[in-house]
């Protein structure tokens, strides 16, 4: 089981505000998703909360990316700087490791799948486009240097990605959550599957409410990819039903 981040984790933004002693801190959620040891044969940057993961029989790289990377920075009050409930976004680092490491394959033959909470269409996402010209660039076998200043302490300068040597790379997919609702966009990504699933969540508003211990208080799903069909198959549990893609 890998953990992976989402804006309700740490509880920053709901605590109430950006209190800072009222809220999981990094090394707490480092804890308690087991990050500071692999243990399950997973790398990672340190003690990162991303990481890949190889499949070797399958030659299959999964990659789970943290989106709620922002700096855990603090104002002269003591409050977080950066609010993880409204905010998403990859840190330099996290996309410098993508870059020169965990896009790194042992040959192109070898295929990636994606896992992170917000989808790359979220609000305010900062260098979610830095990481949509990375994976653009590793498809095509390309070389791109981005330079991004989407909010002040999260600048990229330079950042160069080069996948000429390793050739054109195949995305399986992007898959998402966050939204609580399910959808799709074979666009952003040039036929990439971005695939974002529903949330087993009922709360006190509207709808949710009323699917309280019903057959549709459920969902999830299981998604089961074809990497000679070049098919995924998500299998849905509770609300909803199956989808299924080609990439």
């Amino acid at each position: 089981l890998f953990m992976l981040p989402g804006n309700h984790d740490s509880g920053v933004g709901q605590t109430p505000k950006l209190v800072a002693e009222d809220a999981m801190t990094e090394h707490d959620l480092k804890n308690a998703y087991h990050t500071v040891k692999p243990l399950y044969g997973e790398v990672r940057n340190g003690d990162s909360l991303y990481f890949y993961k190889d499949l070797t029989d399958k030659k299959v790289r999964v990659i789970g990316l943290n989106s709620s990377d922002m700096p855990w920075t603090t104002d002269n009050q003591g409050n977080y700087v950066h609010n993880r409930l409204e905010e998403a976004g990859f840190g330099v680092a996290q996309l410098k490791w993508l870059v020169n490491v965990a896009l790194k394959l042992p040959d192109n033959s070898w295929q990636v799948v994606f896992f992170f909470h917000h989808p790359l269409s979220t609000g305010t996402f900062y260098n979610a486009q830095a990481l949509i010209d990375i994976i653009k660039a590793f498809k095509n076998g390309g070389s791109v240097v981005i330079n991004r200043s989407d909010v002040d302490d999260m600048q990229i300068v330079g950042l160069k990605a080069d996948f000429t040597t390793q050739g054109a790379g195949t995305v399986i997919g992007v898959f998402n959550g966050h939204y609580h609702a399910d959808s799709q966009d074979l666009t952003t990504l040039n036929g990439t599957p971005i695939v974002v699933t529903d949330a087993s969540l009922s709360n006190s508003i509207g709808e949710q409410l009323e699917r309280r211990n019903t057959v549709n208080e459920d969902c999830w799903e299981t998604i089961s990819i074809d990497t000679n069909a070049r098919t995924i198959h998500c299998y849905r549990f509770g609300r909803g039903s199956d989808r299924e893609f080609n990439y």
